[in-house]
């Protein structure tokens, strides 16, 4: 009787065996078909927004291409997507009302784009396109661009989703302002060694002090040479600057005259003969506007952004750590061969950060002293120093062609090419050569042999390979 008992459970621990193994069969391809559906209806959700974004990309195309893709089908809307010399949307721009405008309902909504498959069918279509003047955009923006337009797209996956994509499309001016002059200063320019500017003009803000008369060349020898000060010009003592007509008075480091309109020429100047023209003071100069957070983000967007601590180290991308920690300022360079070959060198945009990531205070505070040195630096393009840069003996880089204002060329051993801005002191105790120029904000002294060669070129901004583009700034899934 007892054998007989032990069977029985034998049969009925089979039996529930089997159960649980058919329980967990049934449970895992539940499990298997709930995932199946969920993989599906993510796939139709992301085909959903994608052919929701192609949609808008369809109307970014608009602007970037000068509005040539809806010529054949709306060619009275082809002059407000084409950009002038300026590379500005002048004629759209003028064409904002109030409000902005909205395409599909003030011009006909049959011009908003509908995307189709290989075998026609609708999967999405441009719901709404309203464009904008910076000033009338609905919506608080942190940066505001030249002009900003609102793309609402709607779309069907192939499985049956639907998805309702808002992007938000900006366009930013990347142009640059120029370099009106060789050095440039919005402090006082205090060049008491050798440091010479050709070719160009150099401006300061405050008091100039102007290098020794043996140093500076005359109109003859440098007819593009002038210096240009909104206060007083300060003349060494070499120069030997009448003491007598408008008021005068001792200067630390030489004679100062002070009043004296533009020209300069008579009274105050009548000695210094044929330097006469070259010297203006008590003007009113049209600074370069350099804008901090407009340069900022075109660095990160399309050049190479940097960050500083407060010993003066400099790490790539803003990533403080070991790894991206530059061993020296050279890493700065471009890339491309001296030489004949760097006319095909691009230009670059490079910004160099404040020790905080804030715009540089009045006092200058928050920004590291960097110092450049060596003969290792190759820069060309528009650098963007948002510290005090101390520039010591550069040795002799190889030669790059510089060219005059008269379009003679020559060969110098320049450690850069373009527009260097520094938002602190620049100090030059070296015998380094830019082909450019040197705008520095808080002030430029020059105790070495530094030259600047003025690059006419650069009057009217950089030439840096970036295109003034419509692109995304923002978007919102709504369904």
């Amino acid at each position: 009787m007892i054998r007989k008992r032990t069977d029985g459970s034998v049969l009925i621990s089979v039996v529930v065996v089997l159960m649980l193994a058919a329980g967990a069969g049934l449970a895992l391809t539940m499990t298997i078909q709930d995932y199946a559906r969920m993989e599906a209806k993510g796939r139709d959700e992301l085909q959903a927004y994608y052919a929701a974004e192609a949609g808008v990309l369809e109307v970014v195309s608009w602007f970037n291409t000068s509005g040539t893709v809806v010529a054949s089908t709306a060619s009275t809307l082809v002059p407000l997507f084409v950009r002038n010399e300026e590379d500005e949307y002048a004629t759209l721009a003028a064409s904002l009302p109030s409000g902005g405008i909205d395409i599909g309902n003030d011009y006909d909504e049959s011009l908003l784009p509908i995307l189709r498959d290989a075998a026609g069918t609708k999967r999405a279509s441009v719901t709404s396109l309203k464009i904008f003047p910076p000033g009338d955009f609905p919506q608080e923006q942190a940066r505001l661009p030249y002009l900003i337009c609102v793309v609402r797209s709607d779309s069907v996956a192939r499985g049956g989703a639907d998805k309702r994509v808002t992007l938000f499309l900006c366009y930013h001016n990347l142009k640059l302002d120029g370099a009106p002059g060789a050095i440039i200063s919005q402090a006082a320019i205090d060049i008491d060694g050798n440091v010479k500017a050709h070719w160009g003009e150099v401006w300061s803000d405050a008091n100039m002090s102007l290098p020794n008369k043996s140093q500076t060349p005359t109109e003859l020898e440098d007819e593009w040479l002038k210096f240009r000060a909104q206060g007083s010009l300060e003349f060494a003592s070499n120069w030997q600057v009448n003491k007598w007509g408008v008021p005068y008075h001792a200067g630390g480091e030489g004679d100062v005259v002070d009043g004296t309109d533009y020209p300069c020429q008579g009274v105050a100047y009548g000695d210094i003969g044929e330097y006469a023209s070259m010297m203006e003071q008590n003007q009113t100069l049209d600074w370069p506007n350099y804008d901090y957070e407009e340069v900022k983000y075109l660095a990160r967007s399309k050049g190479r952004y940097y960050s500083t601590d407060a010993d003066g180290n400099v790490y790539r991308d803003g990533i403080e750590d070991a790894d991206h920690l530059l061993s020296d300022l050279s890493e700065l360079n471009v890339e491309g061969e001296r030489g004949a070959n760097w006319a095909n060198v691009d230009y670059e945009v490079i910004f160099v950060d404040t020790i905080d990531g804030n715009e540089p205070t009045t006092d200058g505070a928050n920004m590291a002293t960097l110092r450049l040195s060596g003969s290792g630096a190759s820069w060309k393009g528009f650098y963007y120093i948002c510290a005090n840069l101390d520039v010591t003996g550069m040795g002799q880089p190889d030669d790059i062609p510089i060219k005059r204002p008269d379009g003679v060329y020559f060969d110098k051993e320049a450690f850069m090419d373009g527009i260097l801005c520094v938002r602190g002191a620049y100090d030059g105790a070296g015998n380094e050569v830019v082909y450019g120029s040197i705008y520095a904000k808080g002030g430029f002294t020059g105790s070495g042999t530094p030259d600047v060669y003025y690059n006419v070129d650069l009057r009217d901004g950089i030439p840096f390979p970036l295109y003034s583009l419509v692109e995304l700034a923002l978007w919102k899934i709504e369904k």
